[in-house]
């Protein structure tokens, strides 16, 4: 019988890795989770924490009828005491720590330790999964790593990571590695399709399909909000009122007035979030430089708005240099809006930007 981690899209060379693992009993102190961003590997974690914990399993793998050397399939049953205040949160042998206004300080370590001080009421595992551990301060990590270098008994520490060179050397040293790539474009589509298939609600033309899963870039999860966003009412928002002026109806260097206002109030009716919208205009913007280089539509992540593109860059006044400044003006735009300035100034500026990337019309 093959062991198979429920409810994963994709990763099937580390899901395999943890389903050798635990059949063979030999789940390690600590484990490093690391690679792409949003790729999936708190998920898998705690879906791997809430399985080993899972009292239905446990059952089945303590029984005396077990072949020791067969594989018995990994699941989260998601009903038995342990699954049930896992999804609480509450659960004392499965921990999450987590960065708190973008660190994770010393006393959430302290804790911890405490914590894993105190005996199970039953014996069993005990997992902690640690959330974006490279955002550990000094004194955190140095507090982990005696905890490692001694760790309690049947105790494993999951540490999720982007770029391990964050994390200390000697933590690296003392840990198993598992590294996560980003998953194909077919596998999401595919997942979606199995999921229409099943009775959900996914109306969404393959041609959009396609799109969101470049723009995903490997992240399941980012797909999905894709899928449930709005993206594609935004995205003709952003054309429509803001690069249709920009690229076909300059009249001026004040106009940035006008375009910095309409993305404000694009912003409120859409995401609310200054960031977001900003981010799909950069893809945006990459398309047309990408395009206006190229001429291949096959290289753009919104292949769908092709003749829009075509418009915008054989207007007069765009050049690949200028194509680029605006690139880097909506990086840095990005930048500033994640601090406390003046957000009315930032965007007024941003755009008075843009338009002096672009030769008068």
């Amino acid at each position: 019988m093959e062991i198979k981690i429920q409810g994963i899209v994709g990763h099937e060379k580390e899901t395999e890795f943890l389903n050798e693992v635990f059949r063979r009993g030999r789940i390690p102190h600590g484990f490093i989770f690391h690679g792409q961003k949003n790729a999936g590997k708190r998920y898998i974690a705690s879906l791997f924490a809430k399985s080993v914990l899972c009292h239905d399993y446990g059952a089945i793998v303590n029984g005396a009828a077990v072949d020791k050397n067969s594989a018995v399939p990994l699941y989260s049953c998601g009903k038995c005491p342990s699954c049930a205040s896992s999804e609480r949160r509450t659960n004392p042998n499965f921990l999450i720590i987590e960065p708190v206004s973008g660190i994770i300080k010393l006393d959430s370590v302290n804790r911890l330790k405490s914590i894993l001080a105190l005996k199970p009421s039953f014996k069993t595992r005990r997992f902690v999964v640690i959330d974006d551990a490279p955002l550990m301060n000094k004194s955190a990590m140095n507090a982990l790593l005696k905890i490692l270098e001694e760790p309690p008994e049947d105790v494993c520490f999951i540490l999720i990571a982007s770029n391990i060179n964050g994390l200390l050397p000697t933590i690296i040293s003392r840990c198993s590695l598992l590294r996560f790539g980003g998953i194909s474009g077919d596998a999401l589509i595919n997942a979606v399709k199995e999921r229409r298939a099943n009775g959900e609600d996914y109306n969404f033309e393959e041609d959009s399909l396609m799109v969101f899963s470049r723009i995903a870039n490997g992240s399941f999860s980012d797909f999905e909000r894709l899928l449930e966003g709005g993206y594609q009412g935004l995205r003709k928002y952003l054309i429509n009122d803001i690069l249709t002026p920009l690229f076909l109806h300059r009249k001026g260097v004040l106009e940035y007035f006008s375009l910095s206002d309409e993305f404000g109030r694009m912003i409120k009716e859409f995401h609310g979030r200054p960031s977001g919208a900003a981010e799909m205009l950069l893809l945006i913007l990459r398309d047309i430089y990408i395009y206006f280089v190229t001429g291949r539509g096959e290289l753009l992540y919104n292949s769908d708005i092709l003749e829009e593109i075509r418009k915008f860059i054989n207007e007069p006044g765009v050049t690949s240099a200028g194509l680029l400044g605006m690139i880097d003006k909506t990086v840095n735009y990005m930048d500033k809006m994640e601090y406390n300035l003046n957000k009315t100034i930032v965007t007024d500026s941003y755009f008075s930007g843009l338009l002096s990337s672009l030769k008068p019309a």
